[in-house]
């Protein structure tokens, strides 16, 4: 059974690639990211698929215009390392 991604690694993740490009690597912002993690996470936890979790998840915080299909393509390459495939890669 593989365990699944806490919030930090999810948070931290999101706060290396970001995806919304809100500078959070440039001002120190660390927790930029730690409530879409939060709700990213408890989406999986309910039985979401990423691809679900996460595009919910950024419509919610960032609007529909901004969360484009790319952006969500986009978080899910940055959370790539977390999933049972590429925990081995790196």
């Amino acid at each position: 059974m593989v365990k699944p991604p806490s919030t930090e690694q999810i948070s931290h993740l999101l706060f290396e690639a970001d995806p919304m490009n809100t500078c959070c690597k440039e001002n120190d912002g660390f927790d930029e990211y730690d409530r879409v993690a939060e709700d990213i996470l408890a989406a999986l936890n309910e039985g979401d698929t990423l691809e679900n979790a996460v595009r919910q998840t950024l419509w919610i915080w960032f609007g529909e215009d901004l969360a484009t299909a790319e952006k969500v393509e986009q978080v899910i390459r940055a959370l790539a390392p977390l999933s049972p495939a590429g925990a081995g890669q790196g």
